[in-house]
């Protein structure tokens, strides 16, 4: 199955990789001023489930003027099977993936994102954010034009992952 997850406002995001599930598992947590107007929502069909957050425009990033005044905090945690292909999108937060995936593709605008551990196809972009990668087998491509980048070793590369940040460093260690 593949999953798409366009999570915008979301400041922490946790998926998992589980081999004892066949099933998706979503929680979400919301504090602040607008607790209550933030939430999840989904389309789902036979080949792919959409999930993404919703919001009153007047939440978007930078619009509030006073918004570094009102608190608000979205968190969600997802449980996918192994061998999922996921597709995750977002304006801000921190990311952390670990688990075996069939493809991960993530394109992140503002946040870090740690992938510890991970093994499978892997394509990810940031622009001001950081990329933490523990991995094994992979034949890795990183590059970051402001930041620096430091790549383990692999002697074994089977899975190709992608890495870019236009701002952020990135950091690729293997473990065995």
């Amino acid at each position: 199955m593949k999953i798409d997850l366009n999570l915008d406002e979301c400041f922490i995001i946790k998926i998992t990789a589980d081999k004892a599930i066949d099933y998706i598992e979503v929680k979400s947590k919301s504090e602040g001023v607008y607790e209550n107007q933030m939430r999840l929502d989904y389309e789902q069909n036979e080949e792919e489930l959409r999930l993404f957050t919703t919001y009153p425009k007047l939440l978007s990033s930078g619009f509030d003027k006073l918004s570094s005044h009102k608190v608000l905090v979205f968190e969600v945690e997802i449980k996918v099977p192994e061998n999922t292909q996921l597709y995750l999108e977002s304006n801000v937060g921190f990311v952390e993936v670990s688990g075996k995936f069939y493809s991960f593709t993530a394109d992140l605008k503002y946040g870090d994102i740690d992938l510890k551990p991970f093994t499978g196809k892997a394509k990810i972009s940031t622009y001001r954010g950081h990329i933490n990668l523990s991995t094994q087998d992979a034949k890795v491509e990183a590059t970051s034009r402001k930041g620096e980048v430091e790549v383990d070793d692999f002697y074994y590369p089977k899975n190709l992952i992608q890495l870019q940040s236009i701002e952020g460093d990135i950091k690729v260690v293997s473990f065995n």
